[in-house]
């Protein structure tokens, strides 16, 4: 892109500096002649003029095929979109044509000191009430401050020296629909959206020398400061473009940086209530309701903030509960012991608690006629049950034991009884040639308690 650099570093007050309109960008290094300088048209040059005499003027700027941009060195550009906003071009309006034009807002508050150009060059001191018209040129004092109301409910507040310009505004009351755009060179700015923005918000746009805005029925804040500018998101979504980029804003006190025109629009994050009204206070003066609902909204999101922290807490400890919980019932299922189901053999327990019970035939009692008999249907019946679940009592091994009684024949003669031979089938078991010890094997009671099985007894002679 073609450029033409410009230097007024020494120009002395009242000296004029001419630049030709051949090319698409000027450069130079003097921001004051795009914020602060008077704008005017000679001919077919622009005359850009300080309140100190300086002027810079650019030959054929009128009569380019293609205006050129005017990029001071800080990054602010003077936009021929801008220069169209501010340029004063008298025209004396013939007699009685005034009337035929309708105002389309008025000064709702003021503070301090203002005025409004005409679009017939005429300065009019602003005070309350004062009718707002297409084209006019609102400017502030340092302290000053106004909030305009548009006839479609639209405010826009402006204060510290600011420059605003009522590009357009066109609005059909029967219809709702409309077009709204402006152009601010520096100072403090609130704008609130009205009908128009709500309806059809493509149609409000303004525009700066760090980029422009585009409205999506919001309420925006900003500082145009050259490389220090700023604009926040109150309510809604705004897109903000500028020579290298575009983004959009849609939380509430989201920020950007634009600090050039051809520089990167930098997100700063969320404001706080605190920094909204450290930035924008001078703006709050004639604007009380909106700082007010800024201040509410503030102190909902901060209980907000608190509950959603406050709940999450309780989240928390909730979950370390359950998890302490959940931790206690898998701890009690792993540590306590699984008792064993009760044995069908009442004398099963006596069993599991001795080491594996086998011995050799040469186990030999003498017991009397009933005590036989109960041990060895308990015996039996202990064996049929538990089968391979006494592996510590005997091998794994399971057999049907048949038990073939014979009919015994007891004569007791004194003190010495003699029992005819009963023979029991015996399981299949391992001889490990120990015996068996801590049994009183001449008590049959003893031995029914103690749930000796009957493979530990392959005969027993009489």
């Amino acid at each position: 892109m073609a450029q033409t650099d410009f230097k007024t570093d020494n120009a002395e007050d009242g000296q004029s500096q001419v630049l030709q309109a051949d090319t698409d960008t000027l450069r130079i290094n003097d921001q004051r002649f795009v914020s602060d300088s008077d704008i005017s048209r000679d001919g077919f040059d622009l005359v850009l003029k300080l309140e100190s005499g300086e002027s810079l003027i650019v030959e054929g700027y009128f009569s380019s095929e293609t205006q050129p941009n005017i990029i001071a060195e800080n990054g602010s550009s003077l936009t021929p979109q801008l220069v169209d906003s501010f340029i004063h071009t008298p025209h004396f309006a013939e007699a009685g044509t005034a009337t035929d034009v309708s105002p389309v807002g008025a000064v709702k508050e003021i503070t301090g000191d203002a005025t409004v150009t005409r679009t017939d060059g005429s300065v009019d001191t602003i005070t309350l009430g004062t009718p707002i018209y297409e084209g006019d040129i609102v400017e502030t004092s340092g302290d000053g401050a106004v909030n305009i109301i548009f006839i479609d409910e639209t405010e826009f507040a402006v204060s510290e020296d600011a420059r605003l310009a009522i590009d357009e505004y066109v609005f059909d009351p029967d219809t709702s629909e409309g077009t709204t755009n402006f152009s601010i060179l520096r100072g403090v700015f609130v704008f609130t959206s009205g009908v128009i923005g709500r309806e059809d918000p493509d149609d409000v746009e303004i525009d700066t020398p760090v980029g422009s805005i585009g409205i999506r029925g919001t309420i925006i804040a900003g500082t145009i400061d050259g490389p220090n500018s700023e604009i926040t998101v109150i309510e809604g979504a705004i897109v903000i473009r500028n020579g290298m980029m575009e983004t959009t804003l849609s939380d509430q006190f989201e920020t950007v940086q634009l600090s050039g025109f051809e520089s990167e629009i930098v997100n700063v994050g969320i404001m706080n209530v605190d920094q909204m009204n450290q930035k924008f206070g001078t703006v709050s003066s004639v604007s009380g309701s909106l700082f007010s609902a800024i201040n509410d909204s503030g102190e909902q999101s901060s209980e907000t903030q608190q509950e959603m922290d406050s709940e999450e807490t309780r989240d928390t400890e909730e979950e370390v509960d359950t998890q302490s919980e959940e931790s206690g019932e898998t701890g009690e299922g792993e540590g306590a012991s699984v008792e064993p189901e009760a044995s069908a053999d009442p004398l099963g327990e006596a069993v599991q608690s001795t080491e594996s019970v086998t011995t050799e035939t040469g186990l030999e009692n003498r017991l009397t006629g009933d005590g036989l008999e109960r041990f060895i249907g308990q015996a039996v019946g202990s064996l049929t049950q538990t089968g391979s679940e006494t592996e510590q009592s005997t091998t794994e091994t399971q057999q049907e034991t048949t038990g073939t009684e014979d009919s015994t024949e007891t004569t007791e003669t004194g003190t010495e009884t003699e029992t005819e031979e009963t023979t029991v089938a015996p399981p299949s078991v391992t001889n490990t040639g120990e015996q068996p010890t801590g049994f009183d094997l001449g008590d049959d009671t003893a031995l029914s308690e103690r749930g000796l099985m009957v493979a530990a007894i392959p005969d027993i002679g009489f």
